[in-house]
C-alpha cells in the first residue's frame, strides 16, 4: 500500500499493542485540542474504536490509559486525552464482554476524577455501552448510585434521546432515578455545598425532562410520587422539570397531578411574628466590639 493510503492511527495503535505505546501517546496529545474547552471527541472515540478491536492486546493499552494518574496525565494539558481514550474503549469493550457489571465497574472511578474533562467522557463511555445493551446496561448501573458525580454521570448518560428511542421500558430509568433522588433527599445538609451533590440536583432537574418525552406517563408519575419532598433544592429540580415537560408538548393530563401534588405540599410561610431578624453580630464578640 502507498504511504500517502496508510492510516497513522492504525499503524500507531498495532506499535501500542506491540508494547511500544509512545509514539501513539504523543499522537492523541497532539490531536487532542488541549487545553481548551472542547476536546476533540470524534478523534479520541475513533482511537478507543481502533484499540477496542484488538481484543487483549487493545484492552492492556486501554486499561494503561484508562488508569493513568493525574501525576502523568494533569489536567487542562494535551496529555489529558489519553485516560479519556481509556475511558471510552474500556466502554465498548464492556458493551461487548459478557461480565458487564463488573466492566462497567473499572469506568466508575472516573465519574469523581479531579480531572474536568476526564468527568465529563464518562456519560459518554456510559452511552456507549446502553446505546448497545440497552435495559441490562441500565440494570447494571444500579452499583453506581451510591455517589453523587457518579449518580449524576449514569443520568446525564440516559439524558440523550437516541439513547433512550430503543427503550422498550423505563422501569430501569425509573429506577435509577428513584436511588438518585434518594440520595440526594438523604443527604446531611454538610454536602450541599459540594460539587457533587450540586451536580446531582442539577441534572436530576434535567434528567425528567428529557425521559419524560419518551415515557412520559411513567416519569410524571414518578415526579407525582416524589412531589411531596421537602428539600428546597428538589421542589426546584421538580418544578423545573415539570415546566421543561410543559414546554415540550407533553400532554397537560399527565403532568397535573404532579403540579398539583408538588403545589399542595408547598411548605407554610414563615410567621413574621416569631422572625427574630438577621441573627449576625448578637453574639458576645459582638457586644465586645460595641464596647469600643
Amino acid at each position: 500500500m502507498p504511504n500517502e493510503m496508510r492510516d497513522p492511527l492504525a499503524d500507531l495503535v498495532n506499535q501500542a499493542c506491540s508494547g511500544s505505546p509512545q509514539p501513539l501517546h504523543a499522537f492523541l496529545e497532539r490531536h487532542s485540542a488541549l487545553p481548551g474547552p472542547k476536546p476533540n471527541l470524534r478523534f479520541a472515540l475513533a482511537a478507543a474504536q481502533a484499540l477496542a478491536a484488538r481484543a487483549d492486546r487493545g484492552a492492556e493499552v486501554l486499561r494503561s490509559l484508562r488508569e493513568m494518574p493525574p501525576s502523568a496525565a494533569a489536567p487542562h494539558s494535551p496529555r489529558e486525552i489519553l485516560p479519556m481514550v481509556g475511558a471510552l474503549g474500556s466502554a465498548l469493550q464492556a458493551a461487548r464482554g459478557n461480565s458487564l457489571t463488573r466492566d462497567l465497574s473499572r469506568l466508575q472511578p472516573l465519574a469523581e476524577d479531579e480531572r474536568p474533562h476526564v468527568r465529563d467522557v464518562v456519560p459518554l463511555a456510559l452511552r456507549e455501552v446502553v446505546q448497545a445493551r440497552g435495559e441490562e446496561a441500565i440494570e447494571a448501573l444500579q452499583g453506581w448510585m451510591d455517589g453523587y458525580l457518579q449518580s449524576a454521570a449514569v443520568l446525564e448518560a440516559l439524558s440523550e434521546p437516541s439513547v433512550l428511542q430503543p427503550l422498550r421500558s423505563a422501569a430501569p430509568i425509573i429506577a435509577r432515578l428513584e436511588e438518585a433522588f434518594e440520595l440526594a433527599e438523604n443527604a446531611p445538609r454538610s454536602h450541599e455545598r459540594s460539587q457533587g451533590y450540586r451536580t446531582l440536583v442539577r441534572v436530576l432537574g434535567r434528567t425528567p425532562s428529557i425521559v419524560g418525552k419518551r415515557f412520559a406517563a411513567e416519569v410524571a408519575d414518578w415526579l407525582t410520587s416524589r412531589a411531596e419532598t421537602q428539600v428546597p433544592e428538589l421542589r426546584d429540580a421538580i418544578d423545573a422539570a415539570l415546566k421543561s415537560l410543559r414546554q415540550a408538548g407533553v400532554r397537560a393530563g399527565d403532568l397535573e397531578r404532579a403540579e398539583q401534588a408538588l403545589a399542595a405540599s408547598k411548605p407554610a410561610p414563615r410567621d413574621p411574628r416569631s422572625y427574630v431578624g438577621p441573627t449576625r453580630s448578637r453574639g458576645t464578640k459582638a457586644r465586645k466590639r460595641g464596647r469600643h
